[in-house]
């Protein structure tokens, strides 16, 4: 747990990051005031990262506040010392400042290449330990949608051209590169250090897995004993298979994904009058890497992960998680302890579980 003073100290080394990160963005105008603001929304909605919201006010009253969208290390030592591990930031710095400047330079050989990544916002600043984008909800009139909503055809739409735009741009930079110098220049994306001895990983696996066979052993839904079954049989040796699905690939149609795209991480635009969609950005690119079949069981295994845990997530009091299997005790007792308390919402969590088990089962068979 960080002191006053070392929080102080973070606080005005962001300060000083933030002031020089404008003004390598163009932004010279004298700062008179810098507001770093948790909101309420973003409590407790990330276990890997901190989210703040900055306001900068500058001395000439008639220019415009810049708000900024922060992601820094959480300050707890045990879930840093697993960031840095996973090199989470790391790849999303990467993205920012080596990908996209690439990338958006390769676009512009071609016609209208310019707009082709246009589905992504503009950093101020990335290292691997710190992340500055633009604020696209305060600023620019942007939003997240519910995470547990089914979204609309039209959405969706959108959101899979964008994609493909992406996926697209990434694999015709491997084509022209050749594998070897791709694999070179790229190589942080490529081979993901999972922190495969740290307690916590537990978390994404093993615990995961158990949590969710836990709910299902109360549902009485249909089809309950075939997912149950299957999930039982998946633990055997899962961290065996957690290790083996991180091997390179040799595969065909190689691309760059995101790695975590679902709705907290997909912001729209809508015209004030018609409500149609005028631009969509993907933000959290933390998972930044190659992917390709087989890493659906790493997708599969983080879902069963997520599902268990996520509605748990605000009660959980971080500071109180030691760096050893005492942690990994105390998160699963309270998301147990969860479960108990919420029976009323087992029911929509059962049906997502028996869902997803069945589609990674169809992918398995593709």
């Amino acid at each position: 747990m960080t002191s006053l003073n070392q929080q102080e100290s973070v606080e005005n080394n962001l300060i000083k990051i933030i002031i020089k990160s404008l003004k390598n963005n163009g932004i010279v105008h004298p700062v008179k005031n810098i507001i770093i603001t948790e909101p309420p929304e973003l409590v407790g909605e990330h276990y890997t990262t901190v989210a703040v919201y900055v306001k900068v006010m500058f001395k000439e009253t008639f220019i415009k506040p810049v708000n900024l969208f922060v992601k820094r290390f959480p300050s707890n030592e045990s879930q840093r010392q697993l960031m840095k591990e996973l090199r989470f930031m790391e790849r999303e710095a990467s993205f920012y400042n080596d990908f996209m400047p690439f990338a958006r330079n390769f676009c512009s050989r071609y016609p209208s290449g310019e707009d082709l990544l246009d589905c992504f916002s503009k950093c101020f600043y990335a290292d691997e330990q710190l992340i500055i984008l633009e604020n696209l909800v305060l600023d620019h009139g942007f939003e997240m949608l519910s995470r547990d909503e089914l979204q609309d055809l039209k959405k969706a739409e959108v959101v899979l051209r964008n994609l493909a735009n992406y996926h697209a741009v990434s694999h015709a930079i491997i084509s022209q590169q050749g594998l070897e110098e791709f694999k070179s220049k790229w190589r942080l994306n490529i081979t993901v250090s999972v922190g495969r001895n740290h307690p916590f990983m537990q978390l994404f696996t093993t615990n995961g897995v158990r949590n969710c066979i836990k709910i299902i052993e109360n549902s009485k839904k249909e089809g309950r004993q075939l997912v149950l079954d299957y999930l039982k049989k998946f633990l055997v040796n899962l961290s065996t298979k957690w290790q083996k699905i991180f091997e390179y690939p040799e595969e065909k149609f190689l691309v760059f994904c995101h790695g975590d795209c679902w709705n907290n991480n997909i912001l729209f635009k809508f015209d004030p009058n018609s409500k149609e969609i005028t631009r969509q950005v993907f933000v959290d690119l933390q998972e930044f890497q190659t992917d390709y079949k087989i890493r659906c069981g790493i997708g599969f295994t983080i879902k069963l992960a997520i599902l268990s845990a996520l509605n748990a997530y605000k009660d959980v009091d971080f500071t109180k998680i030691g760096n050893d299997e005492h942690g990994i005790d105390f998160f699963n007792d309270v998301i147990y302890k969860w479960i108990e308390a919420n029976p009323q919402k087992m029911d929509s969590i059962e049906s997502e579980i028996i869902s997803v088990v069945e589609e990674y089962k169809q992918l398995q068979q593709d």
